[in-house]
């Protein structure tokens, strides 16, 4: 986050950045040279149908459903292992219709950088969670080469994680991370022995993981279903499309676009969030007049709205290639 987006340098870390998270984000507009702000996710609750489309917001109501946020461990540590609600306890337990199924996307790497995902196969769920809070009690160290698997990761590559899968990042990873938006459910399992501020370990909460926790998201199925799966689209010289493979459970769809000059994106009659991903800068222009010509820099999200069924994206800079990572609801 430093080097990328020149955060304050004098700050010991950044663990967590909202990049594109309407929730925690502001809309800033100029009236007479000040500056106004609102939340963001005031568009959302005011404008709905012309922002997410008529479809989306029949399904998620007026609340946007797409979160970007990057989890940057450079130099740092693991993140905490942890779950989110399946669907039928979170609509059980806390009223919502939908739950946090998310994915990782890999945007930087250091040497020997891993990825936490799901459980090795034969493991007891019960030994698992024992450990686990006995680990919490200070009695033992949770021994995480035992339960959980780790993944060798690499610039690019995409993991898709359901709920009910433990997970996290590994030390020495910048993740952007794209997920459902249902607001902070996420239970936490093991932060590897660190403590808060008051020196005590940071709270977990094991009764609602063991609920969530999804024993059948052991090795071998992850192997077969959520490693980096890439579907091409299209190949052409200037442009290759790619899905890249989130499970099926996921109402999100994510594309790549590798370019050279300029290409068309499609929005799929909905809501689109959209990362430079490669790159150092993009012009995005309407077909139609809708809207000026906007630039983005690498890392930077972006929205279109569902109104805007295309528009045109030129890479600025033409002596090399630029990714574009797209995501939306499907259909």
């Amino acid at each position: 986050m430093k080097s990328s987006f020149d955060l304050n340098r004098d700050k010991p870390n950044y663990g967590w950045a909202f990049d594109g998270v309407p929730e925690e984000n502001s809309v800033c507009y100029e009236v007479k040279h000040d500056t106004f702000e609102i939340p963001a996710i005031i568009l959302a609750q005011e404008i709905p149908e012309q922002l997410l489309g008529r479809r989306i917001q029949e399904k998620f109501g007026n609340e946007f459903p797409i979160r970007f946020d990057y989890l940057d461990t450079m130099e740092g540590e693991n993140l905490s292992l942890q779950v989110h609600p399946k669907i039928d306890f979170i609509r059980d337990n806390f009223g919502m219709t939908y739950t946090q199924n998310e994915s990782y996307y890999i945007l930087r790497r250091g040497k020997g950088a891993v990825v936490y995902l799901g459980v090795k196969d034969g493991v007891s769920k019960t030994k698992l969670f024992d450990d686990l809070d006995r680990a919490q009690k200070k009695e033992v160290v949770f021994d995480d080469k035992k339960y959980i698997n780790r993944f060798q990761v690499e610039k690019h590559d995409h993991y898709s994680i359901p709920a009910g899968l433990i997970h996290c990042g590994g030390k020495d990873t910048v993740i952007l991370e794209i997920s459902q938006t249902p607001y902070i459910f996420t239970f936490k399992l093991w932060d590897w022995g660190r403590t808060g501020l008051d020196g005590q370990p940071r709270p977990i909460h094991l009764k609602f993981g063991y609920d969530n926790v999804d024993i059948n998201y052991n090795r071998s199925w992850i192997k077969k279903n959520l490693l980096n799966i890439t579907k091409t689209i299209s190949d052409k010289p200037d442009h290759i499309e790619e899905q890249t493979g989130l499970y099926e459970t996921e109402a999100i769809e994510t594309r790549r676009h590798w370019f050279s000059h300029s290409i068309i994106i499609e929005t799929h009659h909905s809501v689109n969030m959209l990362n430079l991903v490669e790159g150092d800068r993009i012009r995005i222009e309407s077909l139609n007049d809708k809207f000026e010509p906007q630039y983005f820099n690498f890392g930077e999200t972006f929205i279109i709205p569902e109104q805007i069924s295309r528009c045109l994206v030129t890479n600025v800079d033409t002596g090399h290639n630029v990714a574009l990572i797209q995501a939306y609801i499907r259909n």
